[in-house]
């Protein structure tokens, strides 16, 4: 055969397969016709995607093991030249949620690719193949599988599509190098047996040079020990506010041509865009297949939510398949029944014919079969051997399981716990309260003693906004309780096992939206924003955390705070032995005559500040404090933060007390500020490698202290203050060298570390921990230790995995930037620098002292650290 004959049927062969794969069938209630069907570009909007994130150790990582998030387009991301380029990772699975756009972007692709002369495009529906053979039997071979195994099958699939002479046309291909790529819709819904010998088909044959794989699979169940090796894996992204429009526009273009009626078309379209400001219609815009339902369903300015939009467009479809309304509500009985019962079965959503005639034959006459198994609902899927139906997508299931359920309260709650009960269960709670006489506080008093993350996501299903059930429920909660509730949250999103990821996202998203709009405590603010930026590389919590901490107006508030007399002194990076020794003297009389070092400052070790930071010239004021519109603590019915005032602390200038850890480092982070670590407080205080206040003798500490310090000094002329002194304005003759005022005296400061009375000997090269870095650090710049369950120091070789305390150490031994990150026996938090009512016996740069995180105290104050380049 001619050169050219084969290049004519190669044409051909691919115009055949963009006509039988690269169509969408839209949803399109206005017209009766069971089958609008367009091609796929008319409707495709090139979604976004990104690296698919998976678990190493207590971290989530992409592909390449690093932290980092970025948005991709799919067309530009997913194509031929990049699957070329990387011969490492030539295979593409692509994951989302169901609606999230899958199969429209798996055809676009493979329309794509048939514009492509050396490549042969091979589109394959995995569940239709498992049912009738076809590319199951090739992934039944598993490991197996051979070279002629996939001629074989390419012959067959060639020979449906028509294209004659296919033994020379494969030879054809073979000589000139041609690729095959498979797009393979629907890793999902085949079953674990078939999904475990696909993956092993898939992996035999990705060694085949001539072979590609493009897969689409909803994370559920999706296993990434399968695609590791040889795979990128994109995770789909929700439509935003201009894909949204997009889409739009596309769809009413489309069925615009296919319908008289433009001005009721163009009334819709604009009612929809008009309400994609609306933040309920934002949230179900987000996915395909909700869009798709808003843009053909009547009275959307009426929809609330998403039961409420199932509910109205299955009423309209069923009305233009010529259904009376009575008979339509004989007809969703049948779909609600079938729908709980195959869900209950978590069945693969595929149910065989003879199974859906044995339950319509309890609604509908044998001569009614065509009615119920042609009402739009349902996808007809022919196997060699059987014919099944399917609904036409899962979130129509999921809202038809949610109508059966109602009256059925107690197997509702009973399944509260489970991920696949979810979105039933919130279009549940919302159906219940808009049909049924069922107290609201029942509903959400049941939920939440079962799971009250997903109670949370219930009410905001509901219109209005449940808000006095909210309130009863969570303000009813211990601290301990809504500290435990944002562990289960953090736990929904690190558990390896959890199958809904992104719905886990979205639970999390809603869920501490509403914590975070009553909660008032710091320490459980704090432990929600530590959560949120300990995986801040997910683009969501990201967000949460530039609304929660008001990112927005950041510098109006550092500017206020100037006003106020915040400033602050840079100090620069360097070296400097932390702690000290005490020295062995000859006699009581000369022993008296110097300090007494305590155990915890022991040893001195050498420590190297890497970056140079900012901390603030002084503590902060009760005026900075108060008055900065910090939005938490104790308010009055104004919702204006209310000063603590006490005797110890008046005045709008003293610093402020009575603050414990976690007000501190919460203020401190909206301010997009920090606390210092001990290593930084200490560096500061002696003024960098000034060495300020470390002399050991009593006479010259003591001057020292009357000249700078507030304290119970014995100098008659200075007194006992037993109160704190004003800091602003600002005194630089009583400031260290580096401009720091009342680092010792005054008020002690909260630190970031938890305190560890023996953490100073594991900060020490020279402490007997490590024995072997002399041979460890051969070679390399640093090495960094973890301490394991024994106590024994390991070398820490993937950081990330770690949750331990780490020490790092410079090629001089010089421990780098200490801080113990991990709560010790004591559960404290570090105290620094001392206080107004101590005398000089512990006022030094090396004195350390704890409080419990949540204690606060007349003597507790803090200032703030600045570390942006």
């Amino acid at each position: 055969m001619p050169t050219n004959s084969y290049s004519q049927n190669l044409d051909k062969f691919k115009e055949v397969a963009v006509k039988k794969y690269a169509k969408i069938k839209l949803l399109q209630f206005s017209n009766p016709s069971n089958d609008f069907s367009v091609d796929v570009e008319q409707i495709f909007v090139d979604l976004h995607c990104e690296q698919f994130k998976f678990k190493v150790g207590n971290n989530e990582k992409n592909e390449e093991g690093e932290h980092k998030q970025q948005a991709y387009s799919c067309l530009e991301t997913i194509n031929y030249k990049n699957l070329e380029a990387n011969e490492d990772k030539k295979n593409v699975v692509i994951l989302g949620l169901p609606g999230a756009g899958k199969s429209t972007l798996l055809k676009q692709l493979f329309k794509g690719y048939c514009d492509i002369p050396d490549v042969i495009p091979i589109y394959v529906e995995l569940k239709q193949e498992a049912k009738r053979g076809g590319f199951a039997q090739l992934w039944n071979k598993g490991e197996s599988v051979k070279s002629d195994d996939l001629d074989a099958y390419i012959k067959q699939y060639l020979d449906k599509l028509s294209v004659v002479d296919v033994e020379n046309f494969l030879n054809y291909t073979r000589n000139n190098n041609f690729k095959f790529v498979f797009f393979c819709d629907g890793l999902d819904e085949i079953s674990k047996e078939q999904y475990k010998d696909f993956a092993d088909t898939v992996r035999v044959l990705s060694e085949f040079d001539r072979v590609r794989f493009v897969i689409s699979s909803r994370q559920v169940g999706f296993s990434i020990n399968d695609y590791s090796e040889g795979f990128q894996l994109f995770s789909l992204l929700d439509f935003d506010s201009e894909k949204q429009k997009e889409f739009i526009s596309k769809y009413f273009n489309i069925i615009s041509a296919d319908n008289a009626d433009i001005v009721e078309l163009k009334t819709q379209k604009e009612k929809l865009l008009n309400l994609l400001d609306k933040r309920y219609i934002q949230q179900m815009a987000k996915s395909p297949i909700l869009l798709s339902l808003l843009c053909v369903t009547p009275d959307i300015d009426k929809i609330k939510n998403k039961a409420q939009l199932f509910e109205k467009a299955i009423e309209v479809l069923l009305r233009n398949r010529n259904i009376a309304m009575d008979s339509q509500r004989l007809f969703v009985s049948f779909l609600k029944e079938i729908a709980v019962i195959f869900f209950k079965l978590d069945k693969a959503e595929n149910f065989e014919e003879e199974e859906l005639v044995f339950y319509a034959n309890k609604y509908f006459n044998i001569d009614e079969k065509e009615m119920y198994l042609n009402c739009g609902l349902f996808d007809k899927i022919d196997s060699e051997s059987k014919t099944s139906y399917k609904f036409v997508h899962r979130t129509i299931w999921e809202y038809l399981v949610a109508e059966g359920m109602i009256g059925r309260e107690n197997e509702i709650y009973s399944r509260a716990n489970m991920d696949i009960w979810e979105e039933p269960i919130k279009m549940w709670a919302s159906l219940v309260v808009q049909k049924t006489n069922l107290a609201r506080n029942t509903i959400f008093k049941e939920l939440w003693k079962r799971n009250k993350a997903l109670t949370l996501t219930c009410m905001n299903e509901i219109d209005p906004f449940p808000i006095n059930e909210f309130n009863e429920l969570y303000n009813n909660l211990t601290k301990r309780d809504k500290l435990r509730l944002i562990a289960t949250l953090r736990d929904s999103y690190v558990n390896p096992s959890s199958d809904y990821r992104k719905q886990a996202i979205n639970t999390i998203e809603e869920t501490l939206t509403l914590i975070h709009s009553v909660e008032r405590d710091c320490e459980v603010i704090y432990t929600y924003l530590e959560f949120l930026e300990e995986f801040k590389e997910e683009r969501t919590f990201n967000k949460l955390l530039r609304i929660f901490l008001d990112y927005d107006h950041l510098n109006e508030r550092r500017a206020r705070m100037a006003e106020c007399g915040l400033d602050f002194s840079e100090i620069p990076a360097g070296l400097f032995n932390m702690g000290r020794n005490q020295h062995n003297y000859d006699t009581d009389e000369e022993k008296n005559k110097h300090i007494n070092v305590d155990s915890e400052e022991m040893p001195a070790h050498k420590v190297r500040i890497t970056k140079p930071f900012k901390i603030s010239k002084t503590l902060v004021t009760n005026k900075m404090f108060y008055d900065s519109g910090f939005p938490y603590l104790n308010k009055n019915n104004n919702d204006i933060l209310v000063f603590k005032g006490n005797s110890y602390s008046q005045e709008a200038n003293q610093p402020v007390n009575y603050v414990n850890w976690y007000e501190a480092m919460v203020f401190a982070k909206w301010l997009g500020y920090s606390l210092a670590s001990e290593a930084e407080w200490e560096y500061a205080c002696r003024g960098g490698s000034n060495n300020d206040y470390m002399t050991d003798n009593l006479e010259e500490i003591i001057k020292l202290l009357d000249d700078t310090a507030y304290y119970a000094s014995r100098n008659p002329n200075i007194g006992h203050p037993n109160k704190t002194r004003a800091v602003i304005p600002y005194d630089i003759s009583k400031a260290n060298s580096v401009g720091l005022v009342d680092m010792l005296g005054n008020l002690r400061e909260w630190c970031l570390d938890w305190y560890s009375d023996d953490f100073y000997k594991k900060c020490d090269i020279n402490s007997g921990y490590y024995p072997n870095f002399n041979v460890d650090i051969i070679g390399k710049p640093s090495v960094t230790y973890y301490f394991d369950e024994n106590g024994q120091a390991k070398i820490a070789k993937e950081i990330g995995q770690h949750k331990e305390d780490l020490f790092t150490f410079d090629a001089n031994g010089y421990c780098v930037d200490p801080i113990k990150r991990v709560p010790g026996k004591f559960e404290s938090k570090c105290l620094r620098g001392g206080c107004f009512d101590w005398n000089e016996s512990n006022l030094r740069p090396t004195y350390r002292n704890h409080n419990p995180a949540n204690n606060v105290y007349k003597v507790n104050g803090f200032r703030l650290v600045n570390k942006e380049n």
